[in-house]
């Protein structure tokens, strides 16, 4: 295999930017890859993969340039504490658990049927007198 014939396959013309010729390689990998082929076609699809492989490692034996990796940037260190997105688990202190066993003036510790309970106190008047409306009309 030529390199002209190395880059016709990639499908990008010769001397194109490295970042280019792998971005066409990755898409055409994508494309003839054997595993999102049907099975009938699988065969052929290896094939061509392969092909497009070999296109690829041709062209960076022969001196292609390979893109240079992306670099990441770090977040600044105030960010993860300004922020509030820290692993660690938080303290509580005294006032806070005793504030969360004082709730709703209950002295225990609340659960989601202390929530409807109160819901249920509030809401029933309410109800009461769309009914009895309904009643008397």
């Amino acid at each position: 295999m030529t390199v002209d014939k190395a880059y016709a396959i990639l499908g990008v013309e010769a001397g194109t930017d490295p970042k280019q010729v792998q971005k066409a390689y990755r898409c055409r990998a994508m494309e003839c890859h054997p595993d999102r082929a049907k099975a009938e076609d699988a065969e052929y699809y290896a094939r061509k993969f392969m092909e497009i492989r070999d296109a690829y490692e041709l062209l960076r034996k022969q001196g292609f340039p390979i893109p240079e990796p992306e670099k990441v940037v770090e977040e600044p260190a105030y960010y993860r504490r300004t922020a509030d997105r820290s692993f660690t688990p938080k303290r509580k202190s005294p006032d806070a658990e005793q504030f969360e066993k004082m709730r709703m003036s209950t002295g225990l510790e609340t659960h989601v049927g202390t929530y409807l309970l109160w819901a249920g106190i509030l809401a029933a008047p309410v109800i009461l007198f769309f009914f009895l409306k309904y009643l008397y009309r």
